[in-house]
């Protein structure tokens, strides 16, 4: 019964999973290259805000994830348009990794300044539901997983906007199409990139409720991200659910028996299936979605 249990909880823990997976994925998809060191710093500082705004609220962090995420989006956003995205960063590979890269080491080391590098104290995991006389269900994993997938769901109805996807199509391949037609080419691309960045706010703030989520740990979840993203297929909801919930129970189910094991079986899946998918590790690098085209 208790691995049971123990795999109802990680397959709840994979929408949250999922949703930082294609704040990566979809970034490279359509071309925000910045998204590959942008999530994870996105993520703690969500998840720092939403702890420290509810003991002034008294809310949880859920319910105060209303009010952060926006505030990421904007500052995604304004980033963007100041670093990321002007045409002399923009049309170089290296000055976009760098200029991203100390965005969110700036980011992560104000963080550390603010409130130091200890982790988010999680929710009391209490109020179970006994399904049929057998396993049981934690209440806020059910919810953190409602949660990640409403999240998910507008997240791909967002991408799915006609108008919205035929741009950054265009951004990506044809930038120069954009600006022909009168629109800004960096506005679509610092839009684009404050969207995924919300994306991996809002799992940080969930991923937080149920482990130990530090300014100091962007990095693991900006790899855990990039993980969840290749395993699925970059920007595919279906790969990448479907990928959280493996990783989650290989985690899960691999820890329990002995520590460090699950996650090491983790990586051990992403490298293979790296190495025997056809053009997967060229996608991480600025231009390889080009070149795998």
């Amino acid at each position: 019964m208790k691995w049971l249990e123990l795999a109802i909880a990680a397959v709840l823990d994979a929408p949250a999973l999922a949703l930082l997976g294609l704040s990566f994925g979809l970034g490279q998809r359509f071309g925000a290259r910045s998204q590959l060191w942008w999530s994870g710093a996105a993520a703690v500082v969500a998840a720092v805000s939403a702890a420290w705004l509810g003991n002034f609220t008294g809310l949880g962090s859920v319910a105060n994830a209303a009010a952060v995420v926006p505030v990421v989006f904007a500052a995604a956003y304004l980033l963007g348009v100041v670093c990321t995205s002007r045409p002399e960063v923009a049309n170089d590979n290296t000055r976009v990794a760098t200029a991203s890269v100390l965005v969110a080491v700036t980011v992560v080391a104000t963080l550390v300044l603010w409130r130091g590098d200890g982790p988010v104290a999680p929710i009391e995991r209490g109020g179970e539901w006994v399904i049929l006389d057998g396993p049981s269900l934690v209440r806020s994993s059910l919810v953190d997983a409602i949660v990640a997938g409403a999240g998910i769901v507008v997240l791909a109805v967002l991408v799915s906007v006609p108008r919205l996807r035929v741009r950054l199509l265009v951004m990506h391949r044809a930038p120069e199409l954009l600006t022909r037609v009168g629109h800004d080419a960096r506005q679509i691309t610092a839009l684009f990139g404050a969207l995924t960045a919300s994306a991996a706010a809002l799992a940080g703030i969930l991923l937080a409720r149920d482990g130990a989520v530090a300014p100091t740990t962007a990095v693991s979840l900006s790899v855990l991200g990039v993980e969840v993203a290749l395993l699925g297929g970059l920007g595919s909801f279906t790969g990448v659910l479907t990928s959280a919930a493996v990783l989650s129970l290989l985690t899960s189910l691999g820890n329990e028996f002995r520590a460090g094991w699950g996650s090491l079986a983790g990586h051990l899946l992403v490298v293979a299936m790296v190495a025997w998918r056809p053009g997967a590790a060229a996608l991480l690098r600025p231009s390889g979605l080009v070149e795998a085209r």
